[in-house]
Formats: C-alpha cells, sequence, structure tokens
C-alpha cells in the first residue's frame, strides 16, 4: 500500500486548496480525496497520474518512492506555446530579464532549425 496520504494532503494545504477545491479540480469526490489523505483507500494509477499532473511532481514524489518533487511550474498552469506567441502577464524571462518579441521569435526559429537539423555521424 502507498501510505502517503500526507505528502497530498501536504502538497494541497499548500497551495490554500480545501478538499472540495482540489476535489472539483480533480473530477474526485471530497469524500475519496479524504480517504487518499487519510491512509484510508488507494486511488487508483489513472487518479495517482490525475494528481501527479496537477501538482506538477513525479508519480515517484506522490508514491513516497523519492523526496524530490521534480516540480517542472506552477501547479495546474497550461504549458506556454510559444509561436502563439507571449502574453504581457506571462513574459517569458531569462536571467531575471523579460524576453523581447524579437528575442523570443529568434528562440522559436533556433530551435525548429535544431529540431530540422540532419543529425551527424561521428
Amino acid at each position: 500500500m502507498i501510505r502517503c496520504g500526507e505528502r497530498m494532503a501536504a502538497l494541497r494545504v499548500k497551495l490554500g486548496l480545501t478538499q472540495e477545491e482540489l476535489a472539483g479540480k480533480l473530477g474526485i469526490s471530497r469524500a475519496a480525496l479524504s480517504h487518499y489523505e487519510t491512509n484510508r483507500r488507494e486511488p487508483d494509477y489513472m487518479t495517482l497520474c490525475t494528481i501527479a499532473d496537477y501538482y506538477q511532481v513525479s508519480l515517484d514524489y506522490i508514491m513516497c518512492r523519492t523526496d524530490e518533487p521534480a516540480l517542472r511550474q506552477e501547479p495546474g498552469a497550461a504549458p506556454v506555446e510559444l509561436s502563439a506567441g507571449v502574453s504581457d502577464s506571462r513574459p517569458l524571462m531569462v536571467d531575471g530579464e523579460p524576453l523581447t518579441r524579437e528575442q523570443v521569435d529568434r528562440l522559436i526559429t533556433s530551435v525548429r532549425l535544431e529540431r530540422n537539423a540532419p543529425v551527424q555521424s561521428r
């Protein structure tokens, strides 16, 4: 049994969410979430994936196989599509400075060129 309900509860509390709020975001009942957080029930694989995706942590972290959460971005945040432009409310930053539109365009061009470059054998 996983027995890591305390970790799930701590992640929820850290975000200032109630069980009701988080259960709604995850598409599960508040009662089920309560059972998971108190180790009375174990979530199924898909629910574990949903929880890990929401918090942007690895399954190993949710399952207490590691203490490294491997956070990738803010919980619940969607990936930023650079080709669609950059929002003024969420500018891309490098070394604490926002990138200009021209810098973002050069970055996109660079990544596209790298992806399409032929692989050179040694």
